[in-house]
């Protein structure tokens, strides 16, 4: 589980990770199913730029995060499961697990 104090980096090359060999380890494999414990300043010294997501912390609905590598955009498109838009009657637009994303 991750608290709203943690984050995750994703590195897109290893001159971007940290020097430090321990957390340069578990940045490229991984350490128990745990998130490594590092400081802003450790996790990213070596990086040029960080684009950052901010994301609602909805504890109610299971939400993922998908981040695709592509030409650089700050738009953020959002899928939901719920049905077509063909009316203004908001209990038409309800979440349905049951429908695709």
């Amino acid at each position: 589980i991750v608290n709203e104090e943690d984050s995750i980096i994703l590195y897109n090359t290893r001159k971007s990770l940290p020097s430090n060999n321990k957390l340069q380890q578990v940045a490229v494999h991984g350490q128990n199913d745990e998130i490594a414990k590092a400081t802003v300043s450790e996790a990213t010294e070596q990086c040029d730029s960080l684009n950052v997501i901010f994301t609602s912390k909805n504890s109610q609905l299971p939400e993922c995060q998908l981040i695709i590598g592509n030409f650089e955009s700050y738009h953020i498109n959002r899928w939901l499961r719920m049905p077509e838009f063909v009316k203004t009657n908001k209990k038409t637009r309800q979440m349905n697990h049951t429908l695709p994303l």
